[in-house]
């Protein structure tokens, strides 16, 4: 609706001023998309919001010690329309920007007058359009959520400082619940770290290895181990609040309680489509569109390459399909980077096509970064440059094509200068002790299979099945190879053919050697 048809109280309050407040502009500022960005028309948000509120009391207090950076942080308050909000920077300035963004952004959101159509000459969409397509997390909740990993980071570190140290991470993950939506209470229910993946001759056809040690894929096979650990709690009859899984209304299967919300934070921007990008493009060029949408190297699907760091275009691989007797042979293995490992988490979820028999899809709700963040990149790597093709290829519910929100992390300051990464890769996960792996060989250091391999995932699923854990599909065949029980979750399956049938403009999708799915635990399982 256009301002002339809002009703009075419906309007923005007016100013204690003797002058009417500004007008609020119908569309978001592009500083709000970034608040290092900070000047709009000369202003900053801060004077934008005195402008709009006058007369507000900002509360400053000292925040503490961030255990991770060790640096001091500042807290900075304010109240506007009886709604408080809190920003968190590590000067006072910071702070009072943060928290600014904030405040506008509920205000424009709140108040703006909300046109119908488009109506200007750049196609800007309005305001609730806007705010859908952008999907972003705002300032405040994604330090909240960047904040706990690094504290968390940290704790681990103290405890155990010949395992856990920041500089012995080029890339790390945490996976955060948050519930009731109440962030500043999320908790970190995993992190990881790691820069490599298995080499082809360390394979294994038993199911016993990682292949991918990438820290957003451990972090994400982390979270297959807490949710499979809660089913089995929920199987030997737990009910406790702090289990995340209860029967679905319906009496089928399970699901994910309702309260809860999955984000995931990255200190940097994922391998593939998300880091192929300048870093200048990071300073004032965030917010505006990419001026180069349509070079070769955007939004293509991207594999890395055994022995080696960075991606390549998969149109650019000599093979586009791996057998087991190739690698073996000498050829390179590849695997699928990291932002294209996401774009299928946007389709098909978290919990991958075992899992799917119990529970149905999960995604993220979020995305944080905590360096190099670059909107529009990471939009189109992430969701966007799958949008019009999967418009062709029709999802059957529950699945669809989801679109997280995207968010920079300013309460945290990393630094990360020219480093050869090792080969090891940590997971830690709640209620568990950190596991240290070689990516290179799949295994835990001493040689042991890791919890978080192929292998101990199927007898974990095979327990459930064996023990009568209600299922969706109606799957009950404990005796069966891991493929066949893949290939069984039929609705997963259709999806990820329609999700690689959307993909095929971008590149080949290249998978491992089917070989390494044909295989059976049985004689593993505990009953």
């Amino acid at each position: 609706r256009r301002s002339s048809d809002l009703a009075p109280s419906e309007l923005p309050t007016p100013s204690p001023s003797s002058q009417p407040p500004p007008t609020l502009p119908q569309y978001l500022p592009l500083w709000l998309r970034d608040p290092s960005l900070c000047v709009e028309n000369g202003k900053s948000p801060i004077s934008m919001l005195n402008e709009l509120k006058p007369g507000l009391q900002y509360e400053h207090s000292e925040a503490g010690v961030c255990l991770f950076s060790k640096v001091m942080q500042f807290k900075t308050k304010v109240i506007v329309d009886g709604v408080e909000f809190e920003g968190i920077g590590k000067s006072k300035r910071e702070a009072k920007t943060n928290v600014s963004c904030s405040a506008l952004i509920y205000l424009y959101s709140k108040h703006s007058p909300i046109p119908d159509v488009v109506v200007d000459s750049n196609n800007t969409p309005d305001i609730r359009q806007f705010l859908s397509s952008i999907s972003t997390l705002s300032v405040e909740k994604s330090n909240f959520i960047a904040q706990a990993v690094h504290d968390k980071l940290a704790e681990l570190s103290a405890l155990d400082t010949s395992i856990v140290h920041e500089q012995s991470f080029k890339v790390f993950a945490g996976l955060v619940l948050v519930r009731n939506e109440d962030f500043h209470s999320c908790q970190v229910i995993a992190i990881s770290s790691g820069t490599k993946f298995i080499k082809g001759t360390e394979m294994n056809l038993r199911g016993f290895c990682v292949n991918d040690s990438h820290a957003e894929i451990i972090c994400r096979r982390a979270f297959l181990f807490y949710v499979y650990r809660d089913l089995t709690r929920f199987l030997a009859g737990n009910r406790s609040q702090d289990i995340i899984v209860e029967r679905d209304p319906c009496g089928r299967g399970l699901r994910l309680k309702d309260e809860y919300s999955v984000h995931l934070y990255i200190n940097t921007p994922p391998c593939g489509d998300a880091r192929v990008f300048h870093s200048s493009d990071n300073l004032k060029k965030d917010s505006e569109p990419d001026r180069h949408p349509n070079r070769l190297c955007r939004g293509q699907l991207r594999v890395k390459i055994e022995a080696g760091e960075g991606t390549i275009p998969c149109a650019n691989s000599d093979c586009f399909l791996q057998t087991w007797d190739g690698v073996m042979g000498g050829e390179r293995l590849k695997t699928m980077s990291c932002s294209d490992k996401l774009m299928r988490w946007n389709i098909l979820g978290l919990q991958g096509s075992l899992l799917t028999h119990f529970i149905p899809p999960v995604y993220l709700s979020s995305i944080v970064l905590g360096s190099s963040f670059n909107f529009q990149h990471m939009k189109r790597a992430v969701f966007e440059r799958l949008e019009p093709r999967m418009k062709e290829h029709s999802l059957t519910e529950p699945y669809k094509h989801h679109l997280p929100m995207l968010g920079k992390a300013t309460s945290v300051h990393l630094s990360r200068g020219p480093s050869k990464s090792n080969n090891k890769s940590m997971n830690w996960i709640l209620g568990e002790d950190i596991e240290v792996t070689n990516a290179m060989t799949g295994r835990q250091t001493s040689g042991l299979e890791s919890r978080l391999c192929k292998a101990y995932f199927f007898r974990s699923f095979l327990h459930l099945i064996n023990n009568k854990l209600p299922t969706w599909t109606g799957f009950d065949e404990y005796y069966c190879s891991y493929v066949e029980a893949k290939a069984s979750a039929q609705e997963y399956k259709e999806a990820r053919k329609q999700f690689h049938e959307a993909c095929k403009e971008l590149g080949p999708w290249i998978g491992k050697p089917c070989e390494m799915d044909h295989f059976e635990n049985r004689d593993d399982i505990v009953t």
